[in-house]
């Protein structure tokens, strides 16, 4: 069991150990393992079967498997459903980035939205109108730059906290394990 739960444990860590949900669910992986190491330290695996064994520890050892057992479904359970839910807001967020930058804009990683004309390019010589237009539209066009980084920014704040309260409903298990 020592040996499926540190396997278990890098898996997770390779795999999503980055991610809020991934770094919760190796701190219960770690409170399983050493609960684990705890009990295979008085029952070491190559221990012969003996009546001490059997009186001494085999309910301890049943009731840790169990304990295990259960910690680890629900752990799983809130893997996928946390995972489910942090994906039914990242698309919408990712459809609306992509929009976005469809309409000339660049969106950063910290979600800052800039625009991507060129105004000097469209630069309209010495013609009044036209630069009065041009300033017209690059203010209208950071104006809405602001809009969508606001929208954005809130898209990403609502996956954010959708992962962090799935993090800390795993993190919570700890609590039941005492």
């Amino acid at each position: 069991m020592l040996r499926y739960l540190q396997a278990q444990r890098q898996q997770t860590e390779d795999k999503i150990g980055q991610r809020p949900i991934g770094v919760a669910a190796c701190a219960v992986l770690d409170e399983l393992i050493r609960r684990t190491r705890v009990l295979a330290a008085a029952v070491p695996a190559d221990a012969p079967l003996t009546l001490a064994v059997i009186n001494n520890h085999f309910s301890d050892l049943a009731a840790t498997l169990a304990f295990i057992s259960t910690t680890l479904r629900k752990m799983a359970d809130l893997e996928m459903e946390g995972g489910n839910a942090v994906e039914v807001r990242r698309q919408p967020l990712l459809r609306f980035v992509a929009r976005v930058r469809a309409d000339g804009y660049e969106v950063a990683d910290d979600f800052t939205v800039t625009d991507t004309i060129d105004w000097a390019a469209l630069d309209g010589g010495s013609v009044a109108s036209v630069e009065v237009q041009h300033a017209a539209e690059r203010i209208a066009r950071a104006e809405q730059a602001t809009i969508y980084q606001q929208r954005i920014e809130r898209m990403a704040r609502e996956v954010a906290e959708t992962e962090y309260g799935y993090a800390q409903r795993i993190r919570d298990l700890i609590d039941e394990i005492g």
